[in-house]
């Protein structure tokens, strides 16, 4: 196969495979409601969890993480595509996922996608953030902060691991779209009387518009609107 087909059925497939809405269709197939309109608005694992059930938790996580993120790199493997290259096809599905095709680019936050990208060119990596993450939460019961800092810190273990200069540009790339995700948030209008550089922060450090996890992750249509349609 030419290298420019193979490259060009990788970024498809990456991005195709990584819009599909997994969360968003498991809310309207158990519960009949649309994520997107409910807590943090975010069609992930975290916001099925909170609203259609933690039984869907680990299907919709798995989904996220190995078809999405991990296929789509090994998949570009099997063309024959470089490690570069690889990794380009990779944050694709992470794109297909935060902007998706399907839900009007509304999406998820792709940290698990991610993962399942680094799974493959970067597998020490990922052990390392999800244990930083998991011992945050652990200790500090603060998800969001954590997984943000294990986030952050993806690039100084693949120059600690000595990484191929395309992971290195890789991990950078990541924290990038990731930081963009949670400042953008997907495009949900801020909360009157907080001012822009505060509500950056807020979402930044805490991925949330409002003081309290609870008070975010607890919205439903009542409280913050129909801007779904």
């Amino acid at each position: 196969m030419p290298q420019g087909l193979a490259v060009v059925l990788a970024l498809a497939y990456g991005y195709l495979v990584g819009s599909i809405p997994t969360a968003y269709l498991t809310g309207r197939w158990v519960k009949g409601i649309d994520l997107r309109r409910y807590g943090s608005g975010n069609i992930g694992a975290s916001n099925v969890a909170a609203h259609v059930g933690r039984a869907y938790f680990v299907p919709v996580m798995a989904f996220d993480l190995l078809v999405k993120g991990t296929t789509t790199v090994l998949l570009a493997r099997a063309m024959g595509l470089g490690e570069g290259l690889q990794a380009i096809a990779g944050l694709a599905a992470v794109l297909g996922h935060g902007w998706p095709l399907y839900t009007r680019f509304v999406g998820g936050r792709a940290v698990i996608t991610a993962a399942g990208v680094l799974l493959v060119l970067a597998p020490v990596e990922v052990f390392l953030c999800a244990a930083v993450a998991g011992l945050g939460v652990l200790l500090f019961r603060s998800t969001a902060l954590w997984v943000g800092i294990a986030v952050a810190l993806l690039p100084v273990w693949t120059l600690l691991l000595k990484e191929s200069a395309e992971v290195l540009l890789l991990s950078f790339a990541l924290v990038m779209l990731l930081a963009v995700k949670r400042l953008e948030a997907n495009r949900i209008k801020g909360p009157e009387g907080v001012s822009w550089h505060r509500l950056m922060a807020r979402r930044l450090v805490h991925d949330r518009d409002v003081s309290t996890a609870e008070e975010w992750t607890e919205r439903t249509p009542g409280v913050r609107g129909d801007r779904a349609k």
